[in-house]
This record gives C-alpha cells, sequence and structure tokens, in this order.
C-alpha cells in the first residue's frame, strides 16, 4: 500500500521552467500569468545562453594567452629580473611589496602582450 501512494506522489507533475502552478482565479488572470511565467522564463534561458557565451570566450582567450607564453618559452625573446640579495638588503618592507605587485603587473601585461617575452 506504502508503495503505491510513493508511486502516486512521483508520477504527479513537478514544476520545471516551463510549467507553472497557478492559483485558481478568472481565465483571463490565468492567461496573465501564465504569460508573465513564460517570459521571465525565457529572460533566463537568455541569461544563461549569455553566461555560457561570455565563459566560452574567456576560455578561449585563456588558452589563446597560454599558447602564445608557451611559444615564447620555447624561442622567444628572454628577460631577467635580477633580484640578488644585495639589493632586497637595502629594501624596506613596503618597498619589497610594492616590487612584488609592479612584477605581478608586468607579467599579466607580458601574458596578454602579442608577442610576450619568456
Amino acid at each position: 500500500m506504502r508503495s503505491v501512494a510513493l508511486r502516486r506522489l512521483r508520477a504527479r507533475v513537478r514544476p520545471t521552467a516551463r510549467h507553472v502552478h497557478l492559483p485558481a482565479s478568472s481565465s483571463r488572470a490565468r492567461c496573465a500569468e501564465a504569460e508573465e511565467a513564460r517570459a521571465r522564463c525565457g529572460e533566463a534561458a537568455e541569461e544563461d545562453r549569455l553566461r555560457n557565451e561570455r565563459a566560452r570566450a574567456a576560455a578561449a582567450l585563456r588558452e589563446e594567452q597560454r599558447s602564445r607564453v608557451l611559444a615564447a618559452l620555447a624561442s622567444g625573446p628572454r628577460l631577467v629580473v635580477d633580484l640578488a640579495p644585495a639589493y632586497t638588503a637595502l629594501m624596506s618592507a613596503r618597498h619589497r611589496r610594492s616590487l612584488s605587485q609592479q612584477l605581478g603587473r608586468c607579467w599579466a601585461l607580458n601574458r596578454r602582450a602579442p608577442a610576450p617575452f619568456a
């Protein structure tokens, strides 16, 4: 008996993006509410499509940047920044922090460059 009741519960219509339970009111109000629900579902689908499109474009850009950096590592010009202890001993903690931030920005700009340094 219990399994029959469970099957009946599972067989009920589950609400989805296209199926909306509406309150029992006049047919004109129900139609208006149904149209609003369909419009909301359409807007959500459009937002999802745009979000997926932006994610694919960002992934393609990251892959392109990665391939350019790997090509530069194989045969591009080399850039060396000498951070010997003799220099860092003369710098305060604030200057070392500033230098690390500058190097991070340089690395980010180099990664996006059309012909990056290795």
